[in-house]
């Protein structure tokens, strides 16, 4: 090949796709900005500082603009022939989703039989936050993406049963904001090891961050992948006929009425 000729080709970047492969991106449910890398707990004690972020469009728990600190969303699992993770569209976005649609069919079936099926399909629920490891600070601003089950729930239960004097809730303010320790530990389920918070304890900062830090914090809202309503349906019923006529793709559109029964994503999540 002429040296003319390779200068039209354009070449992929090898540097990016090894810190998207070492940082664990998934592309199924998040988009990750470039450089972008993803907090890994280990065993043990870390000291966490969760940012806030400036809330965009859809956050179920902030009005835009609103500085915030996580992003909830749901999630089914196990879809499609590479059991791939996708957000859900309803629980997420309100938007019409066919995997919530064939499981509440099977709930009316009331079939012991697709027992276990119906729990596996319902939307699990999970957060993502900008969060930096005192620990490893040379990493700078990580993406923790985690089931709310493994983390979530107990630093909820933590701001609870705390005193209004304490202060815990503002642990995410740029300032007099806190700094969480937190205890994971190591646990394994059907094969496969994960780390779930055990303990949450509040400590006082040792410096404040400047204003200048919300333009390095990503902004949580954007990274979630919503899958349409016919690229869910595909992948979930592995529909991957693209020659389908126009009369047949008509059955690939969301329902135009809603089910009045919008059932609660499944508590008993495994990780």
């Amino acid at each position: 090949m002429s040296r003319d000729k390779s200068k039209e080709r354009s070449y992929t970047s090898a540097r990016k796709r090894a810190e998207k492969q070492g940082a664990g991106y998934t592309a199924s449910y998040l988009r990750l900005p470039d450089g972008a890398q993803l907090f890994k707990p280990k065993s043990g004690t870390m000291l966490l500082d969760i940012l806030p972020f400036t809330a965009g469009k859809g956050n179920p728990w902030a009005d835009e603009d609103m500085l915030h600190w996580e992003r909830t969303y749901w999630a089914h699992r196990g879809i499609g022939a590479n059991n791939g993770t996708f957000v859900c569209p309803r629980m997420s976005s309100k938007q019409p989703c066919p995997v919530c649609e064939f499981r509440l069919q099977l709930m009316k079936k009331n079939d012991e039989e697709n027992e276990q099926l119906v729990k596996d399909l319902s939307p699990k629920q999970r957060q993502v936050f900008n969060v930096i490891n005192l620990k490893d600070p040379d990493k700078g601003i990580q993406i923790w993406d985690i089931s709310y089950h493994l983390f979530g729930k107990v630093l909820d239960a933590r701001l609870r049963n705390s005193d209004e004097e304490d202060g815990w809730d503002t642990f995410f303010f740029l300032e007099g904001g806190l700094t969480l320790k937190v205890g994971f530990a190591e646990k394994s389920y059907a094969g496969a090891s994960f780390y779930e918070v055990e303990t949450i304890d509040f400590k006082p900062r040792r410096e404040d961050y400047d204003e200048d830090i919300l333009k390095k914090v990503y902004c949580l809202d954007r990274l979630l992948v919503v899958p349409t309503y016919k690229d869910l349906k595909d992948t979930f019923l592995e529909a991957t006929d693209k020659g389908k006529d126009k009369e047949e793709d008509e059955d690939d559109e969301p329902p135009k009425k809603k089910s009045s029964r919008d059932e609660d994503e499944d508590d008993d999540e495994p990780p």
